[in-house]
């Protein structure tokens, strides 16, 4: 009887101690789900987080890039709209020397009337003049022509002679320097490929904005920028580019100078602007050529040269042929 009642005792201890190490096992496992429910959760707030950075990150970059777009847009836009004014200008100023060209040749055709009729009055005052005088002289009509021929001849002839003497004196005077003019267009039209220097050069430009200020409101700036040195400026060809073309070097040259200074300017860009900014270039171009002759006069140990010549010198480093 002992024996069983210890064998129901140890059966129930058993039973009590599984009951017990079943529970502490359970609450083991209940803490490790719930060490990993609370890591997930941390993990998924910190990816939810990340998400909304990179979010944010991503919509600040591309309203940037569109800012930039709308801004590039907006300068293309106000270009455009300045070469549409500069091409009316251009189409009316046509049509206007169009209408100039057909008033003056109707204005050529009245004349050309006029002096047609002009023409048979003095054939008909001619003929009248010369019965008159076959009449009074008694004459005959072919030696009254004749003597009147003659004596206007002898006049045109001494006309001739002071006119051909004068202008004899005139061209001796100015031969020089038209010699000097029609050998400088030779030059400068014939130039060959072996030129110091390429007839065109670039200037960068950050903004193309700048652009439109040195064109100016229906390009009146650039046109009097060309015409005042003589030179053809583009500003389509590259972007964030103006290229300068010229035959003449040294006005290209200025030409570079000044609008490198334009690029800089502040505020609108005037005529005035423009005469100020080319005077100041073309007294530093005179610098320079003066510094290129006489670093080239030093070299070969010539001494007290008139400064004229020494910038004649320095102007070779700018030849056209």
């Amino acid at each position: 009887m002992e024996i069983v009642l210890n064998i129901i005792i140890g059966i129930v201890a058993l039973l009590i101690g599984g009951a017990v190490g079943y529970g502490q096992l359970y609450k083991r496992k209940q803490a490790g789900l719930e060490k990993k429910r609370e890591k997930a959760i941390t993990l998924m707030q910190e990816s939810e987080a990340q998400a909304e950075t990179i979010k944010k990150e991503a919509t600040a970059r591309a309203e940037k890039l569109k800012s930039e777009i709308d801004k590039s847009l907006e300068i293309n836009k106000r270009l455009i709209e300045q070469m549409e004014a500069s091409l009316a200008n251009k189409e009316l100023a046509v049509k206007k020397q169009e209408e100039k060209a057909s008033q003056l040749k109707l204005r050529l055709a009245e004349i050309e009337e006029e002096i047609s009729a002009k023409e048979t009055q003095i054939k008909q005052l001619d003929k009248k003049h010369t019965e008159a005088l076959v009449e009074k002289s008694g004459k005959k009509e072919d030696t009254i022509k004749k003597e009147i021929l003659d004596r206007y001849e002898k006049e045109l002839t001494q006309d001739n002679a002071q006119k051909l003497a004068t202008l004899t004196e005139q061209i001796k005077e100015r031969a020089p320097r038209t010699a000097q003019k029609v050998i400088i267009n030779a030059i400068q039209r014939l130039c060959s490929p072996t030129s110091v220097e390429p007839k065109v050069i670039t200037i960068n430009v950050e903004r193309d904005i700048m652009k439109g200020k040195i064109v100016g409101k229906d390009a009146q700036n650039i046109s009097y920028f060309e015409e005042l040195l003589g030179v053809g400026v583009i500003f389509n060809d590259l972007p964030n580019t103006i290229s300068i073309s010229a035959f003449n070097l040294v006005n290209r040259r200025i030409a570079q100078k000044a609008l490198e200074k334009l690029v800089e300017a502040r505020g609108d860009i005037t005529k005035k602007t423009i005469d100020e900014t080319v005077e100041r270039s073309k007294k530093e171009m005179d610098k320079e050529l003066f510094d290129i002759g006489k670093n080239m006069v030093d070299k070969i140990g010539l001494k007290n040269l008139d400064p004229e010549l020494i910038r004649t010198i320095g102007r070779l480093q700018f030849r056209t042929s």
